[in-house]
């Protein structure tokens, strides 16, 4: 008999065992909300008068600087010659010049600082014509005279201006924002 309550109180022990395995786990218990910080407290405040600030003077507003001009030039090259002598522009101007090679042999538009060619301001494309190419380019900040030509052919010269310098007979002058028919 005993061996017989031995075996019930085992198995008793192993249901017991597997009822508080298979039982689901305590509810946990939520975290208490924080507590605030403590304030700090402050003695009251006296008032006190606001201080007076003097009114100042606004500066005047500076003058804008320029923008620079856009211009359009119209020159052509025939016969080995430019048809222009001398093209005068506003100094800093955003040229945009219409070249009109009607020539069947390569030619360019370029502006140097001296007729020595040495230091080169702008040098457009080479193309054979006959045909039209469109150069844009800044001209020179500085008021004075350039020299530009064709590099294919050197004996293709002129002046370019910025600025007032007084034009010789027969110079075109360029004016802000006119196209010229071609």
């Amino acid at each position: 008999m005993v061996s017989r309550a031995f075996g019930l109180t085992s198995v008793f022990l192993m249901l017991l065992i597997m009822l508080i395995g298979c039982a689901p786990p305590p509810a946990a218990t939520p975290p208490a909300p924080p507590k605030p910080p403590a304030t700090p407290t402050t003695p009251a405040a006296t008032p006190t008068a606001a201080p007076t600030v003097a009114p100042q003077s606004t500066p005047p507003p500076k003058p804008a600087t320029p923008a620079a001009q856009a211009i359009s030039i119209y020159i052509s090259a025939e016969n080995i010659a430019f048809d222009q002598k001398e093209i005068v522009v506003p100094p800093g101007a955003r040229v945009t010049m219409i070249f009109n090679n009607k020539d069947a042999v390569p030619h360019n538009f370029a502006i140097y600082e001296t007729s020595a060619a040495a230091k080169p301001i702008f040098v457009g494309e080479t193309f054979s014509g006959p045909k039209v190419m469109e150069y844009k380019f800044t001209a020179p900040s500085s008021a004075g005279a350039y020299f530009f030509r064709c590099d294919v052919h050197p004996t293709m010269t002129g002046r370019f201006v910025t600025g007032q310098v007084p034009a010789p007979p027969g110079a075109a002058t360029a004016t802000p924002g006119t196209a010229y028919d071609y």
